[in-house]
């Protein structure tokens, strides 16, 4: 298992719940590493989804979206860009980092603490920074 495999295990077995966790590289689309309880990441469609939803125009929309009344904007708000997306019984966690470049999503069980979910991606991001390329 990759490193960056093992960070994202370690994200799925400390949230009670948790159902599987990927990072993906949002300049060529590929799925870096990822530790997957229930076969959501099968056949490349996570990191496709991720990408088609994250990456590139839809990234920059997104950021301008959410600058609202700031007075600049800059890499800084790239990497503070984190997302939550509710569907069915379950829910998508998604934290951008790396000016933008990557991204670490976790999928989680509704029942899972919010706090506790944001909590790991942070921690995560710190460790995952100098294993993506």
């Amino acid at each position: 298992m990759s490193e960056i495999g093992s960070v994202c295990r370690e994200v799925v077995s400390r949230l009670d719940g948790a159902i599987a966790c990927g990072v993906v590289d949002l300049v060529t689309g590929s799925l870096l590493g990822a530790h997957d309880r229930d076969g959501v990441m099968k056949d490349g469609l996570f990191a496709t989804a991720t990408t088609d939803l994250l990456g590139g125009a839809n990234l920059a929309r997104v950021l301008e979206l959410g600058r609202g009344d700031a007075t600049s904007a800059g890499p800084a708000q790239t990497l503070a860009l984190e997302i939550r997306i509710a569907t069915g019984t379950r829910d998508r966690y998604a934290k951008i980092f790396k000016q933008g470049e990557a991204v670490i999503v976790l999928e989680a069980e509704r029942r899972v603490n919010v706090g506790m979910v944001w909590a790991q991606l942070k921690a995560s991001v710190s460790r995952l920074e100098s294993l993506v390329p």
